[in-house]
């Protein structure tokens, strides 16, 4: 009967021990451990953790949203470009026909054409990283994502320390791949 009741707690016990403790400690083995292999014990607490799944759909989503804003970035530079010596070279026009004016017209109109290339550019670029997921299918697990808060004991300051940050984690949930803080002003929302 004893144990029989040994075993009991011991099943109870190790069944409580469910997939978050699995990947706290994926988390802490990876704070805990610097590039060289050695470990600082952290005395680390978790006070809250969630983890998702993140697939190549999520993925393409968040490159879509980089393109968009890189393009929008090159396009708008490009134009203010275009603007520019459009402007100069129309006030090197209105100089009138002194071999000075002509010299600034010519050099602006030549200015002008190369920003023109460089809109055209910017309005045709597409990177290599747009096109990084397509031959994968949409619902295919890349990683899986920790959101986490924790607190940790900073052997440097002697102190306590809270942070919150989203890790990483590999797909087959062996080890984590990095760790990302999260910005002051994101925590509010």
């Amino acid at each position: 009967m004893k144990a029989f009741l040994i075993t009991l707690l011991s099943l109870c016990f190790f069944s409580c021990s469910g997939p978050e403790s699995r990947y706290e400690k994926i988390i802490s083995d990876y704070l805990q451990m610097d590039k060289k292999g050695v470990r600082t014990d952290l005395k680390i607490k978790f006070l809250s953790l969630s983890i998702g799944d993140v697939f190549v759909s999520d993925s393409i989503t968040i490159l879509r949203e980089r393109y968009k804003k890189e393009k929008s970035k090159k396009v708008e530079t490009a134009q203010k470009g275009v603007d520019y010596w459009k402007k100069t070279a129309e006030k090197h026009q209105k100089e009138g026909d002194n071999w000075a004016a002509k010299a600034l017209l010519e050099n602006s109109l030549s200015k002008l054409e190369k920003a023109k290339d460089k809109l055209k550019k910017a309005n045709e670029w597409e990177p290599e990283y747009v096109s990084r997921y397509s031959d994968r299918g949409p619902n295919e697990l890349l990683v899986k994502k920790a959101d986490c808060s924790f607190s940790f004991f900073n052997p440097s300051l002697q102190t306590r320390q809270e942070i919150n940050a989203f890790f990483i984690i590999s797909k087959d949930e062996d080890r984590c791949l990095s760790m990302v803080k999260k910005q002051k002003d994101s925590e509010s929302n």
